[in-house]
């Protein structure tokens, strides 16, 4: 099963990936609705694949990826 982090402030769109992902069965996902609270779980646990939003209030998807 791969893991997958979804870093976006939008808590609608968040809901809806996270559903449409797990209807699948192959993976398993995580969310995150700010940059600073996307690193903390990076840091915790191995994902395979991370979904960053560019434009979110405080740290924005680039920093987040930089850091």
């Amino acid at each position: 099963m791969k893991r997958v982090l979804l870093i976006d402030d939008n808590e609608d769109f968040r809901a809806t990936l996270t559903d449409a992902l797990k209807i699948s069965g192959d993976f398993e996902l995580d969310g995150a609705s700010s940059g600073d609270e996307g690193i903390a779980l990076y840091r915790k646990n191995p994902y395979d694949v991370v979904i960053v939003d560019m434009i979110m209030p405080g740290k924005n998807g680039m920093e987040t990826i930089l850091e």
